[in-house]
């Protein structure tokens, strides 16, 4: 047997732009903080939901998914669930959400990880305003 050769790595986004999506994740999580916010760590998660097309046209069901980081400030576990055509109407919040919480919750002292510091609260606002133009 020949042991494959390491495969190369290379970043293929930026520090800045990697940094910049997880802070808005970050901002999502606080936004549901009772939903999914993972307590004694600043966390950050993205929910999605989509409707499956059927194959007779229109729609045929659905999934839900969130995926998550924590802690935001050097993430150490990224957890991702889908839930496939549940037997309800939802979105990731309601639907796989509960199920991120309750993993990521386990995963973070089981494997280690330290609580944060300091708990981010602060929220920024959804829109950012245009500067006036002068």
């Amino acid at each position: 047997m020949t042991p494959a050769a390491k495969p190369e790595s290379h970043r293929v986004v930026s520090e800045e732009a990697a940094k910049q999506v997880v802070d808005m994740m970050q901002q999502r999580t606080l936004y549901n903080d009772a939903q999914i916010g993972i307590p004694g760590y600043n966390s950050g998660a993205k929910t999605g939901s989509a409707r499956l097309a059927s194959t007779t046209g229109g729609y045929s069901g659905q999934v839900a998914s969130i995926v998550g980081v924590a802690p935001v400030e050097d993430p150490q576990i990224l957890v991702y669930v889908l839930v496939a055509r549940p037997d309800t109407e939802g979105a990731g919040l309601g639907m796989a959400g509960p199920v991120y919480r309750d993993i990521m919750s386990v995963a973070l002292p089981r494997y280690g990880v330290t609580p944060s510091d300091e708990i981010v609260k602060t929220q920024l606002p959804l829109i950012k305003e245009e500067e006036k133009r002068r």
